[in-house]
């Protein structure tokens, strides 16, 4: 991998215009030499990309210029933050400031400089799909405070950026590397190209970064961020006799804080917060939705570190804190151990309930180059002898920078003193994951018993067994080719009730799907897959359920297997990313779906299902 020697200099005094104008930039050490890594892995760039780097007592800078041959095709449009990396060209900063190829800031400009930032994190966690089924490891939802500017020349783009070392987490050392990534993708053609060679065989990318060495003395100074509020209201009416009677005024004052104890250990505290700024939910569809549907977390105060919590099963999840009154929280890294605790003060409304005081503990430590083992305990108990706890432990060990095999394993113990309900619980899981850049299969198993409560996480299903492979092959075109890709895949899913998995009775819910996937010349893609599901039904499932016979009577309502046995499904779709103006795509589904019964959640009967989804972008100006 690439390393370079960082230049620092005392006071850059760069004002980010995007110009790359300043003086300072003469000192700057010069990033070059991209190699393609899709769709045709290690050939040289189609275009080129020069990246400058220094650093001096409070921040770290870059520049780019991203070379164009067709500077008229460059995509790029003035729009929101951490939605254009789909639509406009880019180049991304991939920054690891601890080194340890676990987890990094990403920090992305368009050509006019608009910011997507989020955190990288090879442990999972991340919100996007990076294609050919996998997803993406970054998660958009933190913001950072950082400055950009980019401007579109003759010859292309260019842009610069300074990121305070106050709005990054680094060890406390004297001299220090930091792994570096820059990726660029062109969206007309879909080519991607990065300054340190990336292959898909290697499945950590964090590990294939190059290295930013000889960064001495940083130091982020004091660092504090304090967000206050305050609201205020007064009513009034019209008393019998016409009279404008104002009732007294109330009011409302709460804050976030922010403390950087030390260059990698943060102080996180919130009392009564405001979350009003926060972006509302994304809308999703609830109809005929047997599980709980998941929500990605968008407050402040639960952002910071939010990386340090992830792990492979999702058993801290802090959207189960409702209406916090206050909490503090704690997260940092000491030299190869990650540490997190949260706690918070959660009011509840429900009747006959008390507050919950809600404890989050979370410690992982590195082992080797990319393998880590970790342990959880969660904690909500309120004041009577209500309580929620669960103690887990997880594993990610990877083999050859190929293969990686992931475990985990929790114990739940629940008391519900208003229902004199005592249960406890234990879930595990199993993954194996092979990485190639033609071949790729991966592996996984979950068991959750249905006394397994995790008050503090998020599980879709429990009280079943859960059994699931996905296997994938892709063949690769020389570049212009008009297939440039073709790669058709298989998955196989089993679902199991806990109970009769380990007596041997047979499935519950069975699916094989079968896919692929087309990647053609100018940036159009076609997909297609088939797919066939499978219910099998319990008799205890339907104790309760009637329907009227012919004589005005009724009986017990039995569903037909033979239904159930087959139901297909296929989709077809494309995508067009080709024209400059209008972009769109296309999806169609022919399905049968099993329908549920609202109150007892179990299958009626199938039901024939056609859906159609046309999009078009207008893109009238650049």
């Amino acid at each position: 991998n690439p390393e370079v020697e960082t230049p620092a200099v005392e006071d850059a005094g760069i004002k980010v215009d995007g110009r790359l104008d300043d003086k300072a930039w003469e000192h700057a050490v010069l990033l070059d030499g991209f190699t393609q890594f899709s769709p045709i892995e290690g050939s040289e760039a189609t275009q080129d990309t020069h990246i400058l780097v220094l650093v001096d007592a409070e921040a770290i800078y870059f520049a780019l210029k991203a070379f164009d041959e067709s500077p008229a095709l460059i995509r790029a449009t003035l729009t929101d933050r951490d939605s254009y990396t789909y639509t406009d060209d880019y180049v991304r900063f991939i920054l690891d400031t601890f080194d340890d190829q676990r987890r990094a800031y990403v920090f992305t400009v368009n050509p006019y400089g608009v910011q997507h930032d989020g955190l990288w994190n090879e442990i999972g966690g991340g919100t996007g799909r990076r294609g050919r089924g996998m997803f993406s490891p970054i998660d958009d939802n933190p913001d950072f405070l950082w400055e950009s500017d980019a401007e579109l020349t003759p010859w292309g783009y260019q842009a610069e950026i300074r990121i305070p070392f106050k709005s990054l987490r680094f060890p406390e050392l004297a001299e220090q590397s930091w792994g570096l990534q820059v990726e660029r993708k062109i969206q007309r053609n879909g080519y991607e190209s990065s300054w340190a060679p990336i292959t898909a065989s290697v499945a950590n990318r964090l590990a294939q970064a190059g290295k930013l060495n000889g960064l001495r003395g940083l130091d982020m100074g004091l660092f504090m961020e304090v967000n206050p509020f305050a609201t205020g209201s007064r009513n009034g009416s019209v008393d019998e006799s016409d009279n404008f009677v104002h009732a007294n005024p109330t009011g409302e004052f709460g804050f976030n804080a922010t403390y950087g104890i030390t260059s990698n250990l943060t102080l996180d505290g919130t009392f009564n917060p405001d979350f009003s700024q926060v972006e509302a939910d994304a809308g999703q569809v609830q109809i005929n939705e047997r599980f709980a549907l998941f929500y990605p977390e968008a407050r402040p105060f639960f952002l910071e570190g939010t990386e340090i919590f992830g792990m492979p099963k999702q058993l801290v999840y802090t959207r189960t804190i409702q209406n916090p009154i206050a909490g503090g929280k704690l997260t940092g890294k000491i030299g190869g151990l990650s540490v997190g605790y949260l706690g918070a003060i959660d009011e509840t409304f429900s009747v006959g309930r008390e507050d919950i005081y809600v404890n989050l503990l979370r410690a992982r430590a590195d082992l080797g180059t990319s393998s880590t083992i970790g342990a959880v305990y969660t904690d909500r108990t309120s004041n009577s002898t209500d309580f929620n706890r669960v103690l887990g432990a997880d594993a990610r060990i990877q083999i050859g920078g190929r293969y990686t095999f992931t475990a985990m394993g929790a114990r739940s113990f629940t008391n519900d003193a208003v229902l004199r309900d005592r249960q406890d619980g234990t879930m595990g899981s199993l993954r194996f994951e092979r990485a190639g850049r033609t071949f790729q299969l991966n592996a996984e198993f979950e068991d959750t018993q249905q006394s397994f409560k995790p008050g503090s996480g998020f599980f879709q299903r429990i009280g079943t067994a859960e059994a699931n492979s996905r296997m994938s092959y892709t063949w690769f075109g020389q570049r212009g080719a008009f297939f440039e890709s073709i790669g058709p895949s298989l998955e196989v899913k089993a679902f199991w009730d806990h109970e009769r998995f380990w007596r041997g009775e047979g499935l519950e819910e069975g699916e094989v799907q079968l896919s692929s996937r087309f990647s053609l010349k100018n940036n159009v893609t076609v997909w297609a897959n088939y797919k066939f599901s499978r219910f099998v039904f319990q008799p205890e499932q339907y104790e309760g359920l009637f329907v009227k016979d012919p004589v005005g009577g009724k009986r017990p309502f039995r569903p037909d297997q033979e239904l159930f046995d087959a139901l297909p499904s296929a989709t077809v779709g494309i995508w067009v990313n080709k024209w400059e103006k209008i972009r769109g795509n296309v999806r169609l589904t022919r399905s049968q779906r099993p329908i549920f019964d609202r109150w007892y959640n179990v299958a009626v009967e199938p039901a024939n299902s056609f859906s159609g989804e046309a999009r078009l972008n207008v893109y009238p100006t650049r």
